[in-house]
């Protein structure tokens, strides 16, 4: 007990000039924790939701001091950029936290610390994610990838991308230590459903003319989406290459049974893209009608 205030009570000394977004559809399963999370140490929480069908919005509200919008879907770049430029921000510091994501206290310390003490040329922070698949923690399987999530208000926009989408930061970006912790409590279905809409989305991305727009901010963001876009179209057999990289490469197999189910899916979520674009080129289309429902 007395820990747990110390805790408290050392979060709250710790907060930060920061507010904290979450988007939504269909999260009743995750958004109480999410909010909970955050709640007492952001200065404000905004949910953006996209007309859930379940409980979502209520769960939501039912927390004071969480403010909800609703906006109709279109892809997630310009579903944040809606966000950005429509909700009534105030803070100094802007925070990206998916409904499916906590930030465990080690983390809120660090994120405190770093913002306020944050000389004028610091734009925004990358963090990274624990990825939780059936209680375990994919600490090989899955890799140790920097995304900024926390930056000055104004000085970030995000990307024109349908999926994956990732900020342009004006300033420089540094990266932190501590991980946010990513768990679905929707389980397997839920996953399975949202990469079957995300590899329509990324298929219809691929045959899109490509314009000339600024990189995403961060070294390991860059690095990641030029592989993405320049290397990865070449390599042959691609849900093959994508299981061995995981499972083999990154050392997946010590994950146990949790990290090879994680490969294999990932394995088919690619075959899913490349069976997509067989399709676009025979027919012109997906047959995904219920891709942004």
């Amino acid at each position: 007990m007395a820990n747990e205030q110390e805790t408290g009570h050392s979060a709250r000394e710790a907060r930060p000039d920061l507010s904290v977004i979450i988007l939504t559809f269909n999260e009743e399963r995750n958004i109480r924790h999410s909010v909970e999370c955050v709640l007492g140490w952001a200065r404000a929480v905004f949910v953006v939701d996209s007309f859930s069908k379940d409980d979502t919005v209520e769960i939501a509200r039912s927390h004071e001091g969480v403010k909800v919008y609703q906006h109709a879907f279109e892809d997630y770049g310009k579903q944040w950029n809606w966000a950005l430029e429509n909700l009534p921000i105030e803070t100094e510091w802007v925070m990206k936290l998916d409904a499916d994501e906590l930030v465990p206290e080690e983390c809120k310390r660090e994120v405190a610390e770093t913002v306020t003490k944050a000389p004028a040329h610091v734009g925004g922070f990358a963090l990274w994610r624990k990825f939780i698949l059936m209680g375990k923690w994919l600490k090989h399987t899955v890799e140790r990838c920097y995304d900024v999530r926390v930056w000055r208000r104004g000085r970030g926009k995000f990307e024109d991308c349908a999926v994956n989408e990732h900020l342009i930061v004006t300033g420089d970006v540094e990266y932190l230590r501590s991980p946010l912790v990513h768990e679905d409590r929707k389980g397997i279905s839920a996953w399975v459903w949202r990469h079957n809409r995300y590899s329509t989305m990324e298929a219809l991305a691929f045959f899109r003319r490509r314009q000339s727009a600024p990189a995403p901010s961060g070294k390991s963001i860059a690095f990641r989406r030029f592989l993405k876009e320049k290397v990865w179209p070449w390599v042959p057999f691609k849900p093959s290459a994508y299981f061995m990289y995981l499972y083999v490469g990154r050392l997946g197999f010590l994950d146990g049974r949790e990290g090879l189910a994680y490969a294999r899916f990932m394995g088919f979520y690619f075959y899913l893209i490349e069976l997509k674009k067989m399709e676009y080129r025979a027919t012109g289309d997906v047959s995904s009608p219920d891709v942004m429902e």
